[in-house]
């Protein structure tokens, strides 16, 4: 196969400069086919996020990579890569994997936000180690663009198949994987308004349908569904609550709320999302909210000690979410990573009552 030679900033091993957007490449006849087998031989657990654009997948994963890159509880490296690097597909696979951990975090933890991804899927490899002996975890992370999200309702079966990189996993991948759906509260609305701020109800209809075609791919696709973990994710909370990240209704939330809101914004996907027929595996469906930080255009608002104290527990505890189902073992799940965001005892609490160790 004839392949485009490799752009200049590509060469030697350079990550992409920031903001580059490139064509997507088509995929080379066997650079991801064995995907699946190098994901399960370097023992990493896959984590896939699904959502449309703007619904705020990147800057959810440069909160979780950056929270472990400025705590002394665990510490976050690169990984090997999951895909071959014998192909101009493969090395630009690796170099976004390597510039979403290595410049996009940088730049979320000085306050930037992060662009919205442009291309292909790729997968950014991380390694966890706890400080307090626990043992280390590998990660894979799906990072896509949100319009492979997207309906289509010009097609036959109006949304769209998810791509090798997605469906490969699903299909081949016959140990457990983490799900995520975002959802965001609001698409087109943030710290900044205007008199030209356009109502987020038709882009977020949007956003609703496209997890409905996700849920259905994955029902119909994944082969090892007894084994996964799913989580419904409200992000952008910070929104809901307009800064008021002191006010419980913030940190603390009752199960009931989150319910509410999203039956009320994305009624379509959330009731597929509760139907999914999941058998054995059914209690190993949750849901929460989200803040990844107060986040107005592309910069990331400054706040005091005690509110980024309180904006740390939603990473911390989706950080204790993922490394519980990564180390489950016959059905029991791992030890948490963070034990000030566990849930009440005896009652068993939804996720959502978690995000701050609610007594």
């Amino acid at each position: 196969m004839n392949e485009k030679p490799l752009p200049d900033y590509l060469k030697d091993g350079e990550t992409l400069p920031p903001g580059q957007q490139t064509d997507a490449v088509t995929e080379p006849t066997g650079s991801s086919r064995d995907l699946p087998k190098r994901l399960l031989d370097a023992g990493y657990h896959p984590v896939l996020l699904f959502g449309t654009s703007t619904s705020g997948k990147s800057c959810i994963l440069s909160s979780l990579m950056s929270y472990l890159r400025t705590t002394p509880h665990a510490s976050i490296s690169f990984g090997d890569g999951v895909i071959k690097t014998d192909s101009e597909y493969g090395r630009r696979q690796l170099m976004r994997a390597q510039f979403l951990f290595n410049r996009s975090v940088l730049e979320f933890i000085a306050g930037k936000a992060n662009d919205a991804t442009q291309d292909e899927p790729f997968y950014v490899p991380v390694v966890v180690t706890p400080a307090n002996g626990l043992p280390q975890v590998k990660f894979a992370f799906l990072e896509s663009m949100g319009e492979l999200y997207k309906p289509a309702p010009k097609t036959h079966e109006y949304f769209k198949a998810p791509p090798s990189e997605v469906s490969d996993v699903m299909q081949q991948f016959h140990q457990a994987i983490s799900v995520i759906y975002v959802a965001p509260f609001a698409i087109n609305q943030g710290y900044v308004y205007d008199n030209n701020t356009p109502d987020d109800g038709a882009a977020r209809r949007e956003a609703d349908l496209g997890l409905v075609g996700t849920i259905k791919a994955y029902e119909k696709m994944r082969t090892a569904k007894g084994k996964d973990h799913h989580l419904y994710l409200l992000s952008k909370w910070d929104l809901y609550t307009h800064e008021k990240c002191a006010d419980t209704e913030f940190y603390a939330p009752t199960p009931g709320s989150i319910h509410k809101l999203l039956g009320e914004r994305f009624n379509q996907s959330w009731s597929a999302y509760q139907a999914m027929p999941l058998g054995v595996a059914s209690d190993r469906r949750n849901y929460m909210q989200y803040c990844s930080g107060l986040i107005g255009g592309k910069n990331i608002l400054g706040v005091d000690d005690e509110i980024k104290k309180i904006i740390d527990r939603y990473p911390r505890t989706l950080w204790n979410w993922l490394y519980q189902n990564a180390t489950t073992k016959d059905g029991v799940p791992g030890p948490p990573l963070f034990h000030d965001v566990l849930p009440r005892i005896p009652r068993k609490p939804t996720l959502s009552e978690r995000i701050l160790g609610v007594k």
